[in-house]
C-alpha cells in the first residue's frame, strides 16, 4: 500500500504534489518499524506561500487513498516495483549484517528471504483495503511546518486548534 501512495516516484502522493503541481521537488510516506507498528508519516516541502494548497493535496490524497480503489494493473505494478527493489537491498556485506540484525531483533528466519516474492504475490486487493483501514489514519493527525511563522501559522490553524511555535535559535535546533 505504502508503494502506491508515497513510497515511490509514481506514487499517488508524489503524482499530486510534484507531478501534477509542481508544489515540491518530491513527496513520500513512510512508517516507523519497530517490533510494534510506528507511526505513519507524510513528508514534502514547499513554499510558505504554497503551504496550504501543498497540505491540502496530501490530504485529499490521504482521503482518496481510502475513498478510491487502486486497480489489478496498480497493484501488480507495486508487486513488481518491491519485488525489483529487494535485491538491490541486500547487495552489501552492511546490508546483509543489517538484515540479519533485523532478523534477530524481530525473530525472523532465512524464511523471510527464501519466501519474499511470494508473499507479495499473495497480497490481494482484500489485503489492500484491511492496511489502508487499519495503517492509514485520517483523524487526529499532527503536523511539523517548518516555514517562517509569520506566513504558515495563519494556515496551520486551518488544520489545528493547537500550535506549538518554535524559533529556529531555540535548542534542538542546532544552535547552542
Amino acid at each position: 500500500v505504502n508503494t502506491l501512495f508515497g513510497g515511490r516516484f509514481t506514487s499517488k502522493l508524489n503524482t499530486a504534489l510534484r507531478i501534477d503541481s509542481g508544489l515540491t521537488y518530491g513527496a513520500a510516506s513512510s512508517f516507523e518499524r519497530r517490533k510494534q507498528p510506528g507511526a505513519f508519516f507524510i513528508n514534502s516541502y514547499t513554499q510558505n506561500d504554497s503551504t496550504e494548497k501543498a497540505l491540502d493535496m496530501a490530504l485529499k490524497a490521504l482521503i482518496d487513498l481510502h475513498e478510491k480503489r487502486f486497480t489489478d494493473a496498480e497493484l501488480a505494478s507495486a508487486k513488481a516495483y518491491i519485488k525489483g527493489q529487494f535485491g538491490p537491498r541486500v547487495e552489501t556485506a552492511d546490508q546483509l549484517a543489517d538484515l540479519m540484525i533485523k532478523f534477530e531483533i524481530y525473530g525472523l528466519d532465512k524464511k523471510e528471504v527464501d519466501d519474499y516474492a511470494a508473499r507479495i504475490d499473495a497480497v490481494t486487493s482484500a489485503d489492500v483495503r484491511r492496511v489502508i483501514e487499519k495503517d492509514y489514519p485520517t483523524t487526529n493527525l499532527a503536523f511539523t511546518i517548518i516555514g517562517k511563522a509569520s506566513q504558515v501559522e495563519p494556515v496551520i490553524k486551518k488544520y489545528s486548534a493547537q500550535i506549538d511555535t518554535r524559533s529556529i535559535s531555540d535548542p534542538g535546533f542546532g544552535k547552542k
